[in-house]
C-alpha cells in the first residue's frame, strides 16, 4: 500500500509541483510556491504517526493520502495549463491577470535582453584588447 501511494505520488503531483513551478511562476511568487510545498510535507510528515494509530489505521491512512493525491491529479488535469510550445513569457504570464504583473514580466526580459547585449558588448571589446 505504501509502495503504491509512493508511485503514485512521484509519477503525479510529487514531481510536477517542482518543474511547472520553475516554469510557471515569477520569482517572487516560487519563494511563496517553494514555502507552500514544503509546508504541505511538513503537514504529512507530522500527521502521519497520529493517523496511523487513529482509527484509520495504516491502510485508512495511506487511502486518505491517496484520495488527496487522486484529487491532485483531477486538479492538474482540469485546471493546470499546458506550457508545451510557449515562450517563457508567455509561460510566465499564464496565471497573471493584471496589466502590472505582465509589465513587470516584460521588464525583467528587457533586463535579461540587456545585460545579455552588455556581456555580449563586453566579450568583443575583451576580444580585440587580445589582438
Amino acid at each position: 500500500m505504501m509502495l503504491l501511494f509512493f508511485l503514485g505520488f512521484n509519477i503525479g503531483t510529487g514531481s510536477v509541483n517542482w518543474v511547472y513551478l520553475a516554469e510557471v511562476t515569477v520569482d517572487k511568487a516560487a519563494g511563496f510556491c517553494a514555502f507552500a510545498q514544503f509546508g504541505m510535507g511538513l503537514v504529512y510528515t507530522l500527521t502521519m504517526e497520529f493517523m496511523i494509530h487513529s482509527k484509520l489505521q495504516a491502510h485508512g491512512t495511506f487511502l486518505l493520502f491517496g484520495a488527496i493525491n487522486l484529487a491532485g491529479f483531477f486538479f492538474y488535469l482540469f485546471f493546470v495549463k499546458e506550457t508545451r510550445g510557449l515562450s517563457d513569457k508567455q509561460k510566465k504570464s499564464l496565471y497573471n491577470t493584471s496589466q502590472q504583473d505582465i509589465n513587470l514580466i516584460s521588464g525583467l526580459e528587457m533586463s535579461a535582453q540587456n545585460q545579455k547585449t552588455i556581456s555580449d558588448a563586453h566579450l568583443t571589446g575583451s576580444d580585440m584588447l587580445d589582438e
